[in-house]
C-alpha cells in the first residue's frame, strides 16, 4: 500500500517538475513598476552665447511639485539638484556634425580638428501633481517663467531674446534592468496600441533576449552569445527573432507570444553561413515578414521568410547583383501572400563595389 502511494505521488511531482523546467527553458518574467505620470521639460540655455557662461540659481514650481531634475550635456562639476538648485557652465569645445554653411551638406568636416564652438547645456525637469505647473527659472542675471499647460509636444518656446529654449518632452519609462548592459532595441505595436520592445541584455558574462509590453519584462530563450533582435506584432501574437552563436556560426532563432505565454524558441535558419541583423514587420492580417543579412556562397545577401499565421515559408534571396548587401529594413504591404507584398525599404542596405562594377541592388 505504501509503495502504491509513492507511485501515485511521483506522477504529479514529475509532471510539475517537467512543467517548471519546460517553462524556465522558454521564458521568465518580472513585473515593471507603474508608468510615472506628470510632465517633463527640457530647458536649453546658451543658444546665442559666443563665450562660456555660468548659470547658477533655482527652479521654482507652483501648481505641481518637482519630481526630479538632472543636467543635459553636463560634464565635470556641473550640478542639478533635487531641490531645484543648479550650478553649471556652458563650454567652448569641438562639436562635430553640426550644420555649417558653405561645407558639403552643411556638416562639420571629419578631417582635422573640429572648430571649437559654444555648446548649449541645460536642465531636464520632471514634475508631478498637476498639468498646470508654472515653472520659474531664477538666477542672478537671467529670469523667465512658463506655464506647462501652454506647451505641446513637438513645440518649443524661446526666452531671453532667443538665448533659451523650452520644450515639453514625454515621460520615458525604463524597461531594462539597471544591473545589465542593454542595447540593440527593436520595437513594434499591436493594432490595439500595445507597444512591445525587444533588446539584448548582457549580465553574468552572457547575453539574453528580453522583451517587454511596458507592464512586464520577459526573458526569452537561453543565455549565450546573442545579437540584435527583431520584433513584429499582430492582433493575435508577437514574434521575436534573434541571432545566436552555435558552434562557430550565427543562426536565427525565434519565439512567439500567444495566449499570454511564450513558445519555446525555434531555429529558423540552417545554412553553413552566418545569419545576422534580422528585421521584422507584420501586416493588418497577421502575416509577418522576416528579413536578414546572410552569408551564402561566400557573399553577403539579404534573405526573406514569410509567416502565414501557420508556418514559416522557405527562405528566399531578395537582393540582386554580385556585390555584398547588409543591414536591411522591411515594411509589410500584405497585398498578397508572396514576397511581392513586401515593401522592401532597403534604405539601410549598403553596396560594396568590386572592380568598379559589382554592387548590391534591392
Amino acid at each position: 500500500m505504501r509503495s502504491r502511494f509513492w507511485l501515485f505521488a511521483l506522477v504529479p511531482l514529475a509532471a510539475i517538475a517537467y512543467f517548471v523546467v519546460d517553462r524556465q527553458a522558454g521564458y521568465a518574467w518580472q513585473n515593471l513598476p507603474p508608468q510615472a505620470e506628470g510632465q517633463q521639460f527640457r530647458i536649453i540655455v546658451g543658444l546665442k552665447d559666443a563665450q562660456p557662461r555660468r548659470w547658477q540659481g533655482r527652479i521654482q514650481v507652483t501648481g505641481a511639485e518637482i519630481d526630479a531634475m538632472s543636467g543635459w550635456r553636463f560634464s565635470g562639476p556641473d550640478r542639478a539638484n533635487p531641490d531645484g538648485t543648479f550650478n553649471f557652465q556652458t563650454k567652448m569645445q569641438p562639436l562635430e556634425d553640426q550644420l555649417r554653411p558653405g561645407s558639403a551638406y552643411g556638416a562639420t568636416p571629419m578631417t582635422g580638428n573640429p572648430e571649437p564652438r559654444q555648446v548649449p547645456e541645460g536642465l531636464l525637469l520632471k514634475t508631478h501633481g498637476g498639468n498646470a505647473a508654472r515653472v520659474t527659472f531664477d538666477s542672478p542675471d537671467a529670469r523667465f517663467e512658463f506655464n506647462g499647460a501652454d506647451l505641446s509636444f513637438g513645440e518649443s518656446r524661446l526666452f531671453l531674446d532667443g538665448n533659451v529654449m523650452v520644450e515639453k518632452l514625454p515621460f520615458e519609462q525604463r524597461l531594462s534592468d539597471p544591473g545589465a548592459t542593454n542595447d540593440q532595441p527593436a520595437i513594434a505595436a499591436t493594432p490595439a496600441g500595445v507597444v512591445w520592445t525587444a533588446w539584448v541584455a548582457y549580465k553574468d558574462k552572457s547575453d539574453v533576449i528580453q522583451v517587454s509590453d511596458r507592464s512586464r519584462v520577459y526573458t526569452v530563450g537561453e543565455r549565450g552569445d546573442l545579437h540584435a533582435p527583431a520584433i513584429a506584432a499582430s492582433a493575435d501574437e508577437v514574434y521575436v527573432a534573434w541571432p545566436r552563436y552555435d558552434n562557430g556560426v550565427y543562426h536565427l532563432y525565434g519565439a512567439a507570444f500567444r495566449k499570454a505565454a511564450w513558445s519555446k524558441p525555434e531555429r529558423l535558419t540552417d545554412s553553413a553561413g552566418n545569419d545576422v541583423w534580422p528585421r521584422m514587420a507584420a501586416d493588418d492580417k497577421g502575416n509577418m515578414a522576416l528579413v536578414w543579412q546572410g552569408f551564402r556562397n561566400g557573399r553577403s545577401v539579404i534573405l526573406l521568410k514569410l509567416w502565414d499565421k501557420k508556418s514559416w515559408r522557405k527562405e528566399e534571396i531578395v537582393s540582386e547583383g554580385a556585390g555584398n548587401c547588409w543591414m536591411p529594413s522591411v515594411a509589410y504591404g500584405g497585398t498578397n501572400s508572396g514576397s511581392r507584398g513586401i515593401l522592401m525599404a532597403l534604405a539601410r542596405i549598403k553596396s560594396m563595389r568590386a572592380n568598379g562594377s559589382k554592387r548590391c541592388n534591392a
